[in-house]
């Protein structure tokens, strides 16, 4: 049942939620709300927010996807093209593509971030310093669309063609 609707003010899909630093993050349409156990807040929304000193519009086209913790950093994926990194107190990019891309999960496993984009099949990781491109999923016209650690290994859900990959770094999908 439902305790109480936070996102009163915020129709729309919730994406992704976490914890972070005693705060709930819920990923709401082209918002990232908290909520501190006592009152919510909005972290970002439209119209702009200023990133690395450039401005970037989370208005109609820029959706929070995914999100994890990962070295005491709040990461977001998004749709069309970039991760985020939230650290308590500043928002920066971290990763962005030239290519539309739609980063649906990210999951930490083996002391990496990794990011699935859903819509070309790519697996990207980041280990504190740089971000690479992984693999791919083997069907073509297949993409990442969910994660999950069990029995300590990674799997990947597709989003299109219903298969769940086991994911092994040293031997890639399998």
């Amino acid at each position: 049942h439902v305790l109480t609707n936070y996102s009163k003010d915020s129709p729309g899909a919730v994406r992704a939620i976490t914890s972070y630093k005693d705060t709930l993050y819920a990923a709401v349409d082209n918002k990232v709300m908290t909520y501190n156990g006592t009152s919510g807040v909005t972290l970002y929304t439209s119209p702009e927010v200023s990133i690395d000193n450039k401005y970037e519009s989370f208005t109609d086209f820029i959706y929070p996807m995914s999100m994890s913790v990962f070295l005491d950093s709040l990461f977001v994926g998004t749709y069309p093209r970039s991760i985020y990194e939230y650290d308590g107190t500043n928002l920066k990019l971290s990763y962005d593509e030239n290519y539309q891309r739609s980063f649906d999960t990210l999951i930490v496993y083996k002391n990496k971030l990794y990011a699935g984009d859903s819509l070309s099949g790519r697996i990207y990781t980041y280990n504190g310093i740089n971000w690479s491109l992984e693999d791919k999923l083997p069907e073509r016209n297949d993409g990442v669309g969910s994660s999950v650690i069990f029995n300590n290994k990674l799997y990947l859900g597709s989003n299109r063609l219903g298969r769940v990959y086991e994911y092994i770094p040293e031997n890639n999908i399998q």
